[in-house]
């Protein structure tokens, strides 16, 4: 079964140095998709504090998968 991990960039780096089988990349996403909201829901507050969230899923560390983004745009001043 491949082994995906799941790195979070949010200001700071965070490598996933033990990831997680899964029997592909459908599942993959499935977790980070669940993982991602996950860490949002615990720490809403890391979006508004003007750094991009993301992760980044890679294979064997070295491939990349795909990466996920989030980050929060302000409205134009007067809104």
């Amino acid at each position: 079964m491949p082994r995906y991990f799941f790195h979070i960039h949010d200001g700071a780096c965070y490598i996933d140095e033990e990831g997680m089988e899964l029997p592909n990349l459908s599942a993959a996403r499935r977790m980070a998709t669940k993982t991602a909201g996950a860490m949002l829901s615990d720490d809403p507050g890391q979006l508004w504090d003007g750094h991009p969230w993301r992760m980044v899923v890679t294979l064997r560390q070295e491939v990349i998968c795909f990466v996920l983004r989030f980050s929060v745009e302000p409205a134009p001043v007067g809104i």
